[in-house]
């Protein structure tokens, strides 16, 4: 939960159990908004996705990024997104994406918000 000029903000993560084997386009996130802390409004599309922009210009696909956290810098500007991840971008076929992570390793994703534009939408 953050809150700005335009109200209240809610960045979590979400899954779907029909989101198997390709990860790709697996849901993971959502954003809900509210002027008044009350009446909240659903984000059309995912803040994050399961798409990870690098610096060098390729993609990495993980199949569930959860545990969304967001660091301010001392002014109130968002820096970075932090999520934990699942390193793998298939699944086999009996487990959904957000089930993947029981069978490979996980990390945490530090992306600052400068080159993570592409996949966050705040």
């Amino acid at each position: 939960l953050y809150i700005d000029s335009r109200g209240f903000h809610l960045l979590y993560h979400v899954y779907n159990y029909d989101d198997r084997q390709t990860c790709t386009n697996a849901t993971v996130s959502a954003h809900a908004f509210s002027e008044d802390g009350f009446t909240w409004t659903m984000g059309a599309v995912q803040p994050y996705t399961t798409q990870i922009a690098r610096t060098d210009g390729s993609t990495v696909t993980v199949s569930t990024r959860e545990r969304p956290k967001i660091f301010f810098d001392k002014s109130g500007q968002m820096t970075h997104l932090l999520n934990a991840v699942c390193s793998r971008s298939e699944c086999p076929e009996d487990h959904p994406c957000v089930d993947c992570k029981l069978q490979a390793w996980d990390y945490t994703l530090v992306a600052p918000f400068e080159t993570a534009r592409r996949s966050v939408v705040v």
